[in-house]
């Protein structure tokens, strides 16, 4: 059962889903009513396909699909429309990904990515295959929308990918969740299915074609055997996976047999609030944050940046954990994709670009925990400096609860 919601309820694209006067506060009853209504008759599923416009709770807490539709229904769009564009597909991909790392979601709650354009003929085959991999992997519903009788060889052997299929109606019903980003290069994403084996994707974000290794022990993973879900090619007890992709192509692989590890070493964390503010960055409340506050205000006509002294490194290239937050909704049609940029720089040094995705939807309450970036420049030492500005792409950088290194 689709309940279509896109003009009756939802304040649609260009709403300022930050402000609290454009946010709904008669979701739950009103579909709660209709879901009431439909099991009545027998009718056990309802999709309930709204934009992603908060709901306000009692509490003034904004809540986004994922927790204002708990209860009332058995699937729920997790964001604005999909287009026939790779952007959109990036869009919906940054969306999903504070959804997937909730844990909410199974098979019998499912966040619902919206329509495949597998077919449509302006994605390129490769962008088509990342398509419906991400789909098939966080398992959201799979429906067609292109023309099946006039359907291209390629189309039909993209659609009916049987491994992906089989993962995206896994028992389980567990999404696959952002690992690590490699902002401009790639992304790892991970999941557990029902018998032990393990869903991964790698997606290329250059626009060439190139060799990409998923290397598992990044998955905390010693050893496993491989089937590549696109070519069909296994290997067996290996402890990485190369091939070459196309531009914005991936890698979709199941894995078996797995050998674990224990994850090494300790994050040492430093709070934000207690780093050095340049220009307009400030220090803002957070109910949701580590010390109850974050720093926020980091933007490029403002010039401001924050700087955290007196960090501890054990490597010249060490993996960098950021608690962020990011409630700036990107809409259909929009140059908002669901991510706000930040050059992050080490003594410093040259500037990395870092692509923070969306955390969710309240800015005092939604951090997106443990964002991963790879940084080198470090000092074995610990009178290490970190620098945070606004990235070249986007007005203003995300919020900064803390930053931990991994020692």
């Amino acid at each position: 059962m689709h309940l279509l919601d896109d003009n009756c309820y939802a304040d649609g694209p260009g709403a300022n889903v930050n402000a609290p006067k454009n946010a709904r506060t008669d979701f739950p009853s009103r579909f709660g009513a209709m879901w009431n209504a439909l099991k009545a008759v027998g009718i056990p599923n309802m999709l309930i396909c709204q934009w992603g416009v908060p709901y306000t709770s009692p509490s003034g807490r904004l809540l986004g699909p994922l927790d204002w539709t708990s209860g009332i229904s058995t699937s729920f769009r997790l964001s604005d429309d999909i287009a026939n564009n790779w952007g959109s597909v990036v869009r919906i991909i940054n969306q999903a990904g504070h959804i997937s790392r909730s844990g909410r979601t199974s098979t019998s709650f499912v966040a619902d990515a919206d329509l495949l354009h597998v077919g449509n003929r302006v994605l390129t085959i490769p962008e088509q295959e990342t398509h419906f991999s991400f789909w098939a992997m966080s398992k959201s519903s799979l429906m067609i929308s292109t023309s099946v009788p006039g359907a291209s060889s390629d189309t039909v052997r993209i659609l009916q990918n049987r491994d992906l299929i089989a993962i995206n109606q896994d028992d389980l019903g567990k999404p696959v969740t952002l690992v690590q980003r490699w902002t401009n290069d790639r992304d790892l994403y991970d999941g557990p299915l029902s018998n032990g084996n393990r869903a991964v994707l790698a997606i290329n974000w250059q626009t060439n074609s190139r060799s990409l290794t998923v290397n598992f022990s990044s998955l905390n993973i010693t050893r496993a055997d491989v089937k590549d879900l696109w070519t069909g090619a296994t290997q067996s007890g290996v402890s990485s996976y190369t091939a070459t992709v196309g531009a914005h192509g991936s890698l979709a692989l199941r894995l078996s047999n797995v050998v674990t590890s224990t994850p090494g070493g300790s994050i040492t964390y430093y709070e934000a609030e207690r780093g050095a503010l340049a220009a307009g960055a400030n220090t803002q409340s957070c109910s949701g944050c580590s010390g109850s506050s974050k720093v926020g205000n980091i933007g490029k006509s403002n010039g401001a940046s924050l700087t955290l002294s007196g960090i501890t490194a054990t490597a010249a290239t060490s993996t960098v954990v950021f608690d962020h937050v990011n409630g700036d909704i990107g809409w259909l049609g929009g140059t908002n994709y669901n991510a706000r940029s930040a050059t992050v720089s080490v003594n410093g040094g040259t500037g990395v670009a870092v692509s923070f995705p969306i955390s969710g939807y309240d800015w005092a309450w939604d951090v997106w925990r443990g964002f991963r970036v790879e940084l080198s420049g470090w000092r074995v030492a610990s009178n290490n400096t970190l620098t945070i500005r606004a990235g070249s792409d986007t007005d203003w950088a995300p919020d900064f609860d803390r930053i931990g290194v991994i020692v």
